[in-house]
């Protein structure tokens, strides 16, 4: 019985896990002080598993933390004004983390 119990215990964790997978891409498009974040992660179910956030670190100093309790089928999109980004930053990184499971994250090199 017991066996039995973890057996099935087991499967439906399978399962689960087997449905959820991180983001797949994130596509980061900036113009001027204007970033463009574009999640690919595709889902059935987006009331259920959807990006639940989005980090941007600007320099590894977190400047913006947004979360969401849905998105669209094909992902999440958003696009952030950041009035400090023509100072002399060297790096932007975006953080896009699955309701579910995993997280992409995907780093922009800034100009000098």
């Amino acid at each position: 019985m017991k066996k039995t119990f973890l057996i099935l215990l087991l499967l439906s964790f399978a399962a689960t896990i087997s449905l959820a997978h991180p983001p797949k891409k994130i596509v980061l498009k900036l113009a001027g002080q204007r970033l463009s974040v574009n999640v690919l992660h595709e889902s059935g179910n987006v009331e259920a598993h959807y990006v639940k956030n989005i980090t941007v670190l600007l320099d590894n100093k977190k400047i913006i933390e947004q979360h969401y309790a849905t998105q669209q089928p094909s992902g999440q999109t958003a696009v952030y004004d950041i009035p400090d980004l023509l100072r002399k930053h060297q790096n932007l990184t975006v953080t896009a983390t699955c309701s579910k499971f995993g997280a992409k994250t995907q780093t922009l090199m800034l100009k000098k």
